[in-house]
């Protein structure tokens, strides 16, 4: 279908066999390969096959086919390279937001997440858990209210009216659930007019031994105040445009504040590390991004 598209609208079908080859070494570098019959994608090398023998089929020319190189790069120019720390990143246990400006930290050795809606931390033996979210309530009594009026909540001890000197309301709690009672503890706290939901939670019988951790971890939740997480920002594709003939490592080391590793450079640009690239050549490099 991607062929039937590209064909359709005059764009240059045999570039999406070079996609195949990018994919293929950005799966190579994670060590993510697997056999092709045992996995839920196809595998890049396959794809980038099928897409020769399409090419090859072709009965039409294809030196007038549109590719745009120039004006792609051009529009890409600036753009986030990955993970935007601004929306939160983790150092060792500690997850700090720049955003937001909180900090939270979790217990040692549990594994984190951070997604777009919540922060999760699960214990190593996978019996336990940390979540942070944004509730949909404007005070946190308001949102205490709304997560005890559920079915199967039962309300137990206070534990917090504030976390890091911000107002907050923190409770225990016990959850019966089709697959068994959970108990946890759960605090919302105001953290600059927005409220913040903290819950740690495990299986009935096993919060005795994970209630401490869980309890730290949500009375940890503090505003950043460090200026250098405050001032963190992403790393940014920046074209450059060469002035001499260069390998793509050369270029790093003249452009400088590059903090994205060389290898995974090459990979955005299709390139290998000893090709040299003539005068005029565009190439993409991230540039900043380093976490303090």
């Amino acid at each position: 279908l991607g062929m039937r598209y590209m064909l359709r609208e005059n764009y240059d079908p045999r570039a999406m066999a070079s996609m195949f080859d990018t994919l293929g070494r950005i799966s190579d570098a994670a060590g993510a390969r697997m056999p092709a019959l045992t996995s839920t994608h196809p595998d890049p090398g396959n794809r980038r096959e099928r897409a020769d023998a399409v090419v090859a089929g072709l009965d039409r020319p294809l030196e007038n086919s549109i590719q745009n190189r120039s004006e792609y790069l051009d529009k890409i120019d600036g753009i986030v390279f990955g993970d935007d720390p601004r929306q939160g990143f983790f150092d060792g246990s500690t997850f700090h937001h720049p955003e937001m400006a909180f900090r939270i930290t979790f217990p040692e050795g549990w594994r984190t997440r951070n997604t777009r809606s919540a922060v999760l931390a699960s214990s190593e033996e996978n019996d336990a858990a940390i979540q942070l979210t944004l509730a949909a309530e404007d005070a946190p009594g308001t949102a205490a209210d709304a997560f005890f009026s559920r079915e199967g909540v039962r309300a137990g001890t206070s534990f917090a009216s504030d976390l890091g000197g911000q107002p907050a309301v923190g409770r225990e709690f016990t959850l019966t659930t089709q697959q068994g009672n959970l108990a946890g503890a759960v605090a919302w706290v105001d953290h600059g007019g927005r409220v913040i939901q903290l819950v740690g939670f495990a299986p009935e019988a096993r919060w005795p031994d994970r209630e401490a951790a869980a309890r730290t971890a949500i009375g940890s939740f503090r505003r950043e105040t460090d200026r250098a997480v405050l001032a963190v920002e992403p790393a940014r594709v920046k074209v450059f445009t060469l002035r001499a003939d260069r390998t793509l490592a050369e270029t790093v080391r003249i452009v400088g504040n590059v903090h994205t590793p060389l290898d995974k450079i090459l990979i955005l640009n299709g390139l290998d590390a000893d090709r040299r690239l003539p005068k005029g050549t565009k190439v993409k490099i991230p540039q900043g991004g380093r976490l303090p």
